[in-house]
């Protein structure tokens, strides 16, 4: 070995690539091999929108909601997540709503979602992400989403997700019919982090054949089958209008992690897909918190359904058009008798014409 060639080793260790690497990075587009793409900006959904898609006229609107995240906060435990008053009196008020289907599109179990919310007549309920359904069509019944499913997977997925919990402190492991969830809220940030990025590599290297999907989520690492996916729920959702009356006029979707994701690509373009906190994402619209997104869901809950409002319209113009009826003196009193109603005069009622000359 040379000491020329000695020294090209030293001066170009791991060190150096590492530096050079990310001054390329910083660069900006000038034709060079890379360059850091483009931040696009994010739109904040304002209150101008809530009015535009209350007033659109065509057809009902469909109102698709996430729950965790979107509606509540997080918990530390996920069970203390239960919906606020101001949450149930916002879902009530849509709910009556005649012009609006509204979905809860949730990752939560049955159990949850009827406790919480089964009293909402016109509200469709969507378990564990897209496996389960309970809304008007189904008699307010669960029934499986899509009900040819292989779930055998799950065997295989148990053990490497023991296996983790048991090497990290705080974690527990929770079983779904359609998918087994690896929880890290409770472990030490930096070491929780660290750990799920471990576990999805190594899932993604055993499960790469098997007919299910790895997905990470708010402190959450998720194996769930294929064909549960809250994108299915929602196209299923366009199809089914489109077959039984006219599409959807207007489409809200609002969402928070990634689980929310295969929604936003499902929408038609000009729907208003809206992504609650910070994040990359598809949709087009952002809200901060869910405290913003209960303020965008009251201005709709409050807004006049325009139908009823062009009703209420109709019937005081032809009131005040109506001319009032007056009674002939000395005849029949004409008061709630319908138009075009001809009465003969009795015989001696009319007065003698007589000569004024």
């Amino acid at each position: 070995v040379t000491e020329r060639m000695r020294q090209s080793v030293v001066q170009n260790d791991a060190v150096a690539w590492g530096v050079n690497m990310l001054k390329e990075l910083e660069r900006p587009n000038t034709g060079t091999r890379i360059a850091r793409p483009e931040i696009v900006e994010m739109q904040l959904l304002e209150d101008q929108q809530a009015a535009r898609f209350v007033e659109s006229r065509g057809s009902v609107k469909a109102l698709f909601l996430d729950y965790d995240g979107t509606l509540r906060e997080f918990e530390a435990e996920p069970e203390d997540a239960v919906p606020s008053q101001e949450t149930l009196d916002i879902l009530h008020q849509l709910d009556q709503r005649r012009d609006l289907k509204v979905f809860m599109v949730s990752g939560r179990d049955p159990t949850f979602l009827e406790t919480h919310f089964g009293e909402f007549t016109s509200l469709t309920l969507i378990a564990e992400h897209g496996y389960f359904k309970r809304g008007p069509d189904t008699a307010h019944e669960w029934v499986p989403f899509t009900p040819y499913q292989r779930l055998d997977w799950k065997e295989k997925v148990r053990p490497v997700l023991d296996m983790f919990t048991r090497c990290t402190p705080g974690a527990t492991v929770e079983d779904k019919a359609s998918a087994i969830v690896w929880h890290y809220r409770d472990c030490d940030e930096e070491y929780g982090q660290f750990k799920a990025k471990e576990l999805m590599h190594q899932l993604a290297l055993s499960l790469w054949n098997l007919p299910c999907q790895i997905s990470q989520g708010n402190k959450i690492v998720e194996v769930a089958s294929l064909a549960v996916r809250k994108g299915i729920v929602v196209s299923n959702a366009l199809q089914q209008q489109s077959s039984v009356a006219k599409p959807f006029s207007e489409i809200l979707i609002i969402g928070d992690d990634r689980s929310d994701e295969s929604m936003f690509l499902e929408a038609p373009k000009e729907a208003l897909t809206v992504k609650v906190g910070p994040g990359d994402t598809a949709a087009r619209f952002r809200l901060e918190s869910p405290s913003h997104v209960h303020r965008f869901l009251s201005l709709i809950a409050d807004a006049k359904d325009p139908k009823e409002d062009a009703k209420e319209q109709g019937t005081s113009s032809n009131d005040g058009a109506r001319a009032p009826r007056r009674s002939v003196e000395g005849g029949p009193d004409l008061k709630g008798v319908p138009r075009f109603y001809s009465f003969k005069e009795p015989e001696g009622s009319r007065a003698p014409v007589t000569d004024s000359a």
